[in-house]
């Protein structure tokens, strides 16, 4: 009976392995499958190029960011601030924003972020706004972060969460109520990092903390 209990064991061990083993091979002979990828929270990154697989790391320590296509701090990315660092699950990160059937115009990148685009004949430009303020695509304005609901860190998490659950089915929600079990919703995720939405903290003296010299917001 002993022995057959390591047996059991043994083998749900080696399920477990070769699940986690299939769900980390990126196959870029698939049709579409030109793009950047990342995995969990993960300095290691991904390239498909013509069925072809390339693998590169970011320098300094930096974490890829399947939200911006990036190489950024830790803090910056959202599947390191869920502790995903053994996540082994292959995100493909997003595109490059594309400007060839857009008009010309500023345009947001639909994520909580300092950085908008200038569409101008089919090219676009990266744009960044002033120190302190965040793109507003309601208003086409750069804006505080208080007022962007692309900033409150649930739903950043959440769309992170709809790429993972392509690969996950039901399992992959787990992220949504990690997150919903450490935040409340008046938080908000600023570059990465959690904020109390204005109005809502107080200091000491009884005044709002966010009262505090703020940029003015910004028309484009």
């Amino acid at each position: 009976m002993i022995l057959l209990g390591f047996l059991i064991i043994f083998f749900q061990i080696n399920l477990i392995e070769n699940a986690s083993s299939r769900s980390a091979v990126l196959d870029c002979s698939k049709r579409n499958s030109d793009g950047l990828y990342g995995r969990g929270c993960s300095s290691k990154f991904m390239k498909c190029y013509n069925g072809k697989l390339y693998v590169y790391r970011c320098r300094n320590n930096l974490k890829f960011n399947v939200e911006t296509a990036k190489c950024e701090e830790r803090r910056q990315v959202i599947a390191c601030i869920n502790n995903m660092d053994n996540d082994r699950i292959i995100v493909k990160a997003d595109d490059p924003f594309d400007c060839s059937k857009r008009e010309d115009g500023v345009y947001g990148s639909g994520k909580c972020s300092t950085t908008y685009y200038h569409c101008s004949h089919g090219h676009s430009s990266e744009m960044l706004c002033p120190a302190g303020l965040y793109y507003n695509d309601k208003l086409k304005a750069c804006d505080e972060v208080d007022s962007i609901d692309e900033c409150n860190v649930l739903t950043a998490l959440q769309g992170y969460n709809e790429r993972r659950e392509s690969h996950l089915g039901e399992r992959g929600k787990y992220i949504e109520r990690n997150l919903l079990s450490t935040f409340n919703g008046n938080r908000r995720y600023t570059g990465g990092t959690p904020r109390l939405s204005a109005g809502k903290e107080k200091n000491s003296m009884g005044h709002d903390s966010n009262d505090k010299k703020r940029p003015a917001r910004q028309t484009l």
